[in-house]
């Protein structure tokens, strides 16, 4: 551990290096955070923002989510404070069957990570029925 957190010291693009210590997966080049990901599959996804309001906006930040929890983004986008540090923030949404359709494609061609900002997976891979305990966390 003590490795670790020496490492993030050495970032230059981020503050609070403890709280980023609870990104899901940071991508590192030299010294700077060049992109950042929350998996939200059961956590809150406001405390994926506190976490990432500690790197630098201009740092392209992912929060990724399962289909399921698409209404809950919604209405957790009617929160000023939530939609503002969204925006300004640089967070974009990739949704969970959308990365693995991604997967798929990048075996026959070249696909971009951008391609499925804020777009859902084919109705095929999504599950039948949704998890009603994801949707009542908030």
């Amino acid at each position: 551990m003590r490795f670790v957190l020496c490492y993030f010291i050495g970032l230059i693009n981020a503050e609070n290096k403890k709280t980023i210590q609870g990104i899901d997966l940071l991508w590192v080049k030299g010294n700077k955070i060049v992109s950042s990901f929350e998996i939200e599959f059961s956590t809150s996804m406001t405390s994926g923002l506190v976490r990432g309001s500690n790197i630098d906006s201009k740092v392209f930040k992912y929060l990724v989510i399962p289909e399921e929890r698409e209404e809950q983004f919604k209405r957790k986008q009617k929160s000023p404070m939530f939609a503002e540090r969204f925006e300004e923030d640089n967070w974009n949404l990739p949704f969970f069957d959308s990365i693995r359709h991604l997967y798929k494609k990048l075996k026959s061609k070249q696909i971009t990570l951008d391609s499925i900002i804020n777009k859902k997976g084919p109705a095929a891979m999504r599950p039948d029925k949704k998890n009603n305990e994801q949707m009542n966390l908030f």
